[in-house]
């Protein structure tokens, strides 16, 4: 099964999934860069195990699958230097985006 979560602007959940209720849920898959607040909330509903992709939740007893973004970026800077690159730069969302 699949649920998409409504969230505000700073990622926090607005809507709990109602699957969350169901008896027959297995486990959990919680996929997106959410702020630690939302996903405490989203893995306390639910005594089933967890996976958290592209987020942490240190103080979880759960399994996190995530990115290595600085080494990512020096991969990607370091290639396009090689290529003979000098303005490099790049576009994102607020420094405050999680």
């Amino acid at each position: 099964m699949y649920a998409s979560v409504e969230v505000d602007d700073q990622k926090r959940l607005l809507t709990w999934p109602s699957m969350l209720e169901d008896q027959q849920l297995m486990g959990l898959l919680i996929v997106g860069p959410f702020p630690e607040e939302t996903l405490v909330g989203l893995i306390g509903q639910t005594e089933k195990p967890t996976i958290i992709v592209d987020a942490y939740a240190p103080n979880r007893s759960c399994d996190c699958i995530v990115v290595d973004n600085l080494h990512a970026a020096d991969v990607a800077v370091t290639y396009l230097i090689v290529q003979g690159h000098r303005h490099i730069g790049i576009v994102g969302s607020s420094p405050d985006s999680v």
